[in-house]
């Protein structure tokens, strides 16, 4: 059965309903298709069962291989494309592997919240943008 996914729009992202958006200092540890590796801190964006978002100071090459550690618990998944952010660094998004699923039972972020819960501005609702 296909997977529906209802999609919301804060501040001109668009983030999946079954993902949170979240914030908490987690360690990573990278490992390069050209062998090098890493390990970083990383503050911990966004967060589903299929993927997360991570945001680091430097890119990490798409096709990284990336561990997530937190409290005890692991998440390896593969860096799948990097976008940056002139003032705050690079938003790197991550698959999880299909043995490392995450659910809120498994592991819960220090500050999480669901987008679906996030009401959207009067100035949306009414046809008005900023740009």
């Amino acid at each position: 059965m296909a997977e529906h996914l209802h999609y919301k729009y804060i501040m001109g992202k668009q983030y999946s309903q079954s993902n949170y958006l979240c914030s908490d200092l987690v360690t990573v540890q990278i490992a390069e298709p050209c062998g090098r590796q890493l390990r970083i801190t990383a503050n911990l964006e966004e967060i589903g069962p299929k993927c997360l978002s991570l945001l680091v100071d430097s890119a990490i090459v798409a096709g990284s291989q990336v561990t997530v550690e937190t409290r005890g618990v692991i998440l390896r998944g593969q860096a799948r494309k990097a976008e940056h952010s002139q003032d705050l660094g690079w938003f790197i998004e991550v698959r999880l592997a299909p043995d490392s699923r995450w659910s809120r039972a498994r592991y819960t972020p220090a500050h999480i919240l669901a987008p679906a819960v996030i009401p959207e501005p009067a100035f949306c609702r009414h046809g008005v943008h900023l740009r």
